[in-house]
């Protein structure tokens, strides 16, 4: 959390409830809500999970996990957008150097 100005910051949480990594994706869907998806633990272990963490006070401190695996492969430096109707895309990456463009449903992440 930060003020407009960008020049204060408030740690939500030191420890996240996902797992350390590196190189993943991150968006923010249209009802404010924050998706990290996927990444490396930067030791050549790639992940397909994909954590929550909802909008509001709690915003960046308390995440749940909305999927475990993922039916796109483990993936680190992907990129991820949002779409108008609250899907999101995921596409690329690496470490197979995929190609691939996976779309989830509307409103259900």
């Amino acid at each position: 959390q930060t003020t407009a100005s960008g020049t204060n910051w408030t740690l939500k949480t030191a420890a996240a409830a996902w797992t350390k990594r590196e190189n993943f994706g991150v968006v923010a869907l249209p009802s404010g809500d924050v998706l990290v998806l996927g990444g490396t633990d930067g030791r050549f272990v790639f992940f397909n999970d994909v954590w929550l963490s909802r909008a509001g006070p709690n915003l960046g401190k308390v995440w749940e996990q909305k999927l475990r695996a993922a039916p796109w492969g483990g993936r680190a430096g992907f990129a991820a957008v949002v779409l108008t109707d609250g899907s999101v895309l995921v596409m690329g990456g690496c470490c197979e150097y995929y190609n691939d463009v996976w779309r989830s449903a509307p409103g259900q992440l």
